[in-house]
Parts: C-alpha cells; structure tokens; sequence
C-alpha cells in the first residue's frame, strides 16, 4: 500500500517534524519525565492580561524554535502552559515539541504529545493539514481499530480531500476491510479521475480477495483511459506476470516497445521479468538492448549491470555471459571510468586477475590518483606471479599518492615474494617511519613482514625480535602468532612455546586451514604422529571449502599436500603419503625435499 502526502502543505508538516527532529535532539534529556506539569488545572480562571501574556509567550517560543534556540523555546511554552491551560494552540506547540525533542523518544512521551495535541483537534482545527498532523502522531499510541474512528471523523469534517481519503483507505486495508478500501479508492478516483496509483491501490485489493475477473476489469479501465500511454500498458506487465500470464505479458511488452521503441527503459523492466521468470536467453537479449539504448544514462546502464554481475556472482555462474555484457558496455562507453572500475571489480570476484589488471589499467590511465586502485592492480599482478609488473604498479602508484602507507607496505611485500631481502626491510623500515606511532595494527603487521623477511633470508638471529616486537603492538594478532610459532618451530626453536601459540590462533579461527596446518606440522615436529594426523585432516578439509568458496592458493596448497603426506608416512601409511607427494610435486615442481621423496617414495627432513 502507499502512503501519499501529495499536498504541498502536509509536506510541509512532515517537513517541519524532520527538520526539528535534529534540531531539538539532546536539549531535553534533562525535563523531568513526569507529565503532570503539562496539564495544569484548566478550571482555574485566566485573566485577559494573563490570557494576552500567554499570547505573547507563545510567539516568543516560535521565534526562538525559529532561531534554533530550542531548548529556550520549549521552556517558555511550558510556560505559557502553565498561564493560560486552556490556549489549545500552546498545547498543540507544544505536544510537537514533545515528540519531536530527540531521537529515541518513548511511547509515553508519544502519548503525552497525542495528549496535547488533541486538545487543539477537538476545539480548535479548522483545517484537514492540522487534523491530519494529529491523526499521524495519533497512530504511533493508538490502536488500528481507534484510528479508523480518528480518520473517520476527520473525514466527516473535511469530506471530499483525497489527502484525508487516502489515508483512512490506508488503514481499512491494514484491517482487512477491503470492500471499505474500495469504496474509498472509488471515492478518491470521483474527486480526480483515473490514476495508476489509485488503480494499483484497488488491484492489489481485489488480489487479496483473490477476485482475478475485478483486478483485470479495473486495470483494463485504466488503459482504456489512455491506450498508448507505455505506462499503463507497463503497468498491465506487472498484473498478467503476477497472474503467471505469459502471453499477455509479451504482448503487452511489445506493444510497449512498439509506442515507445527508444525507451531503455521499456527493456531493463523486460529484462527483470525474465530474470524472475528464470529465462536467462530473454533476460540477456534484453539488458543487451538496455546496454546499447541511447537514452539510458550511463549510471543506470551501471546500476543494470551491477545487479546483473552480482547474480551470477551469488549463482556462482562462471559463464562469460556477464563478461559479453561488460564489453558491450565498454565498447558503447570506452572513457567512462565507473564501467571500467565495475568491470574490474567484476572480473577480480570471478578470479581472471589478468582481465582485472587490464580494466585497472584503462581505468588509472583516466584517474591516476586514485590509491586503492593501484594496490588492487599490483595484488591482481602477484596473484598471477607477475612480480615485476606488481612492484611497477606500486611505484607509479606512489608517484601519484607520495607516502601512501599501504602502497608502501605492499610494496615491501612484493620485494620479499621476489626474494629481494635487502629491499624489502629497506621499504618496512621506510614505512615504519611514516607511520602513525598509535597505530597498532600496522606497525604490528610491518614488524610481523620484517620477521618473515630475516626467516627467509637466513638471519634467523633477527627474526625472533622482530615477532616479539609485533606482539607488543598487538598481542592477539593471529597472523603474527601464526607465523612466529611456524618459523620457531622450523628453526628448532622452543616448542612448547610455539603449541601454545598456534593453539591461540586455531581457538580464535578454528576453520584456517593455515592456521590448523602449523599446529599439526608442531605438533609432528613434537613426534605427537597421531593428533598431528587429527588436526592435518581439519586443514585439508578446511582447505577443501576454501576452495570451493574462494579459489585455490597454490602455494598454500603444496605446502598442506606436501605436510599432510609427511604426517601419513609417520603414521605408517606410506602409501598415501606418496599419493600426497606426488598431488605436492605437480603444483611444486621445483621443490627439491618433495623430488626426493616422491622419487624413493620414503620420508627425507631435508
């Protein structure tokens, strides 16, 4: 159901609610909560000075609320209360203060405004905007089946106002009475003739009736108000496709194409039925017509694609279907920049890091200063092992955002995957230098790439401290747990130490496979063959579902593949361990240890 506030002067009501809203927020948290002082004795009798007083009072309160002092305001209202309880207007200014003085206000404060308010409906409205302005706070306190008695009455004071009609159809529809609806959708289409909003009103009755012969009848009469309008007959789409009517949808369709053939519009709705109806031929030919239309705007031409890419990305459809559409889309727009940033988004999610890095390149060719782009486009480089191309990527990228630390740090890190040890602690410690002292995360990160840069090199005397130092940064940090109890134990380091480490980190994310594997490679560097065995299975479960979900990480792979064999050998099943080695070796080749193990098909530590 709708809610209309057609008139200019309800809107402007609303409006006034809105805008006090933010304006009163927070000056009123200190009024007492009890409400008696809102309603003085209304018996005692008011003189003319104080009557006039009262008078004054309440137009010094407008002026303040007016000048934003709020608080100031509200205070004389009460006041003005006090001197004169029967000056419904006061009551009414004040009962909106009431409920529009901060966010979060309670029920009965809701009720001590439809309290005041009220006075100044039952004495004093003479015109449906302030009659409307009470039944809208009314509703928040009082019941449906009361509010039909407020809207009634206001509609028997101002009959004939369709802003006071619509409403009270409203809340015959939230009850049920959908004959009672009808008659008011009826009495509204008498004031101002035939409308698409009415008209919808009345259908979605008559659907709820389940009275199929009346829906089609009142949406037909629309359409024969005006045959060639390619909104109704866009309209008759949408209640054949809820009727599950084919035929006529399609022909409504392309009676609609047919008045209006340039309208993309017309073919992006077209296409969204066909998605709903599972018709992924139609649904395609048709945001291609949308894609190509010249009317379309660029940003909803994106909107339309973005829905599109994000479905196949939900139904995990590897298809190049969303692919053909981008480069339609690119070659009708090839400078416009948010096509391109989509588009790379796009292909990153699906995994081609290749065509990513080719719509990042179009893409910072038009908007070079654009940060996060550069460091997207040097992860798609080392994702595809192209190292080179990832440290140029970060190089221009700090050409463009000079001291931007996460190019940095991402550059140090392509320094160490390129085995470029000197570079790489050079890089850190210039980013160490640029960064904020308080912040923890990424000087503890930088530390923890420090100590896998020593490992790797063979500075085994460095590596130690510089983990230490991370912790003291962030203590709880799973990844620098991880990696300082994995290369500990490698270096034959403290082992107890090490098992109480990597246990921290699978408590914390007990389905890393990463995680799991250095906890079971502990564990068998402890001869504790067994549980290692245990936790080897979790991580190559673990690892399965990442898979699935994400992609594989090759590196990671081997190393698993090749552990898990290792712990099978020493539990004597020598036999898949092998099988293990051999699945290692093909995504490892170069792995010396896995050659010799595959080769004599035994057990070699190094």
């Amino acid at each position: 159901m709708r809610k209309i506030f057609a008139n200019n002067k309800v809107f402007a009501v609303i409006a006034t609610l809105s805008v006090m809203l933010p304006l009163l927020a927070g000056t009123i948290d200190e009024q007492p909560r009890t409400f008696d002082s809102f309603f003085p004795d209304k018996q005692r009798k008011v003189s003319d000075s104080e009557r006039r007083k009262a008078e004054y009072l309440f137009l010094e309160a407008e002026r303040c609320i007016a000048e934003d002092e709020v608080a100031r305001g509200f205070e004389i209202l009460r006041y003005a209360r006090k001197i004169d309880p029967a000056n419904s207007s006061i009551a009414n200014r004040l009962g909106m203060c009431v409920a529009t003085m901060k966010k979060g206000v309670t029920v009965e404060e809701v009720g001590l405004a439809e309290r005041l308010i009220r006075e100044y409906y039952e004495n004093d409205v003479d015109n449906y905007i302030d009659a409307c302005n009470y039944a809208y706070i009314a509703q928040i306190v009082l019941p449906p089946d009361s509010m039909v008695a407020v809207w009634e009455e206001i509609n028997n004071r101002f009959p004939n106002n369709e802003y006071v009609l619509q409403p009270l159809s409203d809340i015959y529809f939230k009850l049920g009475k959908f004959d009672k609806a009808i008659g008011i959708y009826e009495s509204i289409e008498a004031l101002v003739g035939k409308n698409i909003e009415t008209t919808a009103d009345k259908a979605v009755a008559y659907m709820t009736l389940n009275d199929t012969t009346k829906c089609l009848e009142e949406c037909n009469s629309l359409l024969a108000t005006a045959p060639q309008n390619v909104t109704y007959n866009l309209f008759m789409c949408d209640i054949y496709a809820y009727y599950h009517k084919a035929d006529s949808v399609d022909a409504y369709f392309d009676r609609a194409e047919r008045l209006e053939p340039e309208n993309g519009r017309i073919y992006l709705k077209r296409a969204k039925y066909y998605k709903n109806e599972g018709d992924t031929v139609n649904y395609d030919k048709q945001m291609y017509k949308a894609l190509t239309n010249r009317e379309l705007s660029v940003d909803e031409k994106r909107e339309a694609l973005l829905e599109y890419s994000a479905e196949l990305v939900h139904s995990r459809d590897s298809s190049d279907r969303a692919v053909n559409l981008f480069r339609v889309l690119v070659d009708e727009h090839p400078h416009e920049y948010s096509i391109r940033e989509l588009f790379a988004d796009y292909l990153w999610t699906m995994g081609d890091y290749s065509g990513a890095a080719e719509q990042l390149t179009y893409g910072l060719d038009m908007e070079p200063k654009n940060p996060d782009r550069w460091r997207m486009l040097a992860y798609c480089y080392t994702n595809e092992y192209h190292f080179a191309n990832a440290e140029d990527a970060c190089m221009i990228g700090l050409k463009y955002n000079e001291n931007d630390i996460e190019i940095m740090r991402l550059l140090g890190i392509i320094y160490l995957q390129e085995y470029k040890f000197d570079e790489a602690q050079e890089q850190l410690d210039k980013t160490i230098a640029l960064v904020d002292p308080t912040d923890a995360d990424i000087l503890s990160s930088l530390y923890e790439l420090k100590g896998d840069a020593y490992y790797q090199s063979g500075d085994t005397a460095k590596v130690l401290p510089m983990y230490e130092k991370a912790l003291e940064y962030y203590p709880d940090k799973v990844s620098t747990l991880n990696n300082y109890a994995y290369n500990l134990c490698c270096m034959g380091g403290d082992l107890n130490k090490a098992e109480q480490m990597s246990y921290r980190t699978i408590l914390a994310e007990p389905d890393n496979p990463t995680y799991l594997d250095t906890y079971a490679w502990i564990l068998f560097t402890k001869a504790n063959y067994k549980e290692a065995l245990l936790y080897m299975e979790k991580a190559i479960e673990a690892q399965k579902s990442n898979d699935e979900e994400q992609g594989n990480n090759i590196e990671q792979d081997a190393t698993i593949l090749e552990h898990y064999g290792d712990i099978l050998f020493m539990n004597g099943r020598p036999d898949d361990a092998l099988e293990q080695w051999e699945k290692a070796i093909v995504i490892n080749p170069d792995n010396e240890v896995l050659q010799r193990k595959v080769e004599h098909k035994t057990y070699f530590f190094k």
